[in-house]
């Protein structure tokens, strides 16, 4: 088996096929962005949605790294 096949040079993503989709958060700026997951706490159908209140902060915080 050569690396290629171990190691595809392709990203995939996973996301809730009657959702369409995902968005990336960090495309929002960062009150849009507080405001979706807000919203995604309340529905609580998304994964998004088990996230803790200051992951935005911690993510926008390791991006800047």
């Amino acid at each position: 088996m050569d690396e290629e096949t171990l190691f595809p040079n392709y990203l995939s993503r996973y996301y809730e096929n009657a959702k369409g989709p995902f968005l990336n958060l960090s495309d929002f700026v960062p009150a849009e962005a507080e405001e979706l997951m807000k919203k995604f706490r309340q529905r609580g159908d998304v994964f998004a949605s088990k996230r803790t209140d200051d992951y935005l902060k911690i993510r926008r915080g390791l991006m800047e790294c």
